[in-house]
């Protein structure tokens, strides 16, 4: 089975530390990755750091550009490209746990479902105001520099790969 991530970015360098939390999934014999990259800048400004991690990636790496600015069209460019079976997203300051894909692959076997969401658990670094790092609404993060500080799972959702619905939706579940 090939599960295809898809990460949408616009003018974020950290993307390489989203691209590494995928490769680092644990995942089940018989399952594999590959992630496609549409960067939502037009002057392409994520190409160089994509191209630096996909040359010692142990996953196929694709990048393409969709120079219409919109999450929406950017997320439809990935999904027209990708190749998988099932499609994961996930955003360009998110870090996904390691067990992200499994946990969610299981979740949509064990009740034979179509889609498969998690949250996103914030993670601030030490020197954050408390009344921010204190909040029980998860939030976006930036993903975290230093393995030892864990990572953040995802709200993204995992959709099957059929020709007959090929658009992807936002996390109250609308078509985009």
């Amino acid at each position: 089975m090939l599960i295809s991530v898809c990460v949408c970015t616009f003018r974020r360098p950290g993307v390489v530390d989203t691209l590494g939390s995928i490769v680092r999934q644990d995942l089940p014999l018989g399952v594999e990755l590959e992630i496609v990259v549409v960067d939502n800048d037009c002057a392409a400004s994520a190409a160089q750091a994509v191209q630096g991690f996909a040359d010692g990636a142990p996953v196929p790496v694709r990048y393409a550009v969709e120079p219409v600015q919109n999450i929406a069209t950017a997320r439809n460019r990935a999904i027209d490209l990708a190749r998988g079976e099932w499609i994961a997203l996930v955003d360009d300051d998110e870090c996904a746990d390691p067990s992200w894909l499994v946990s969610l692959l299981a979740a949509a076997l064990r009740y034979d479902a179509e889609i498969a969401v998690g949250p996103v658990v914030a993670i601030y670094p030490p020197a954050t105001a408390p009344w921010l790092a204190g909040r029980r609404v998860p939030a976006r993060s930036e993903c975290a520099r230093d393995p030892a500080q864990g990572a953040a799972a995802t709200r993204s959702a995992r959709i099957p790969q059929r020709p007959a619905s090929r658009r992807a939706s936002d996390s109250c579940g609308r078509a985009c």
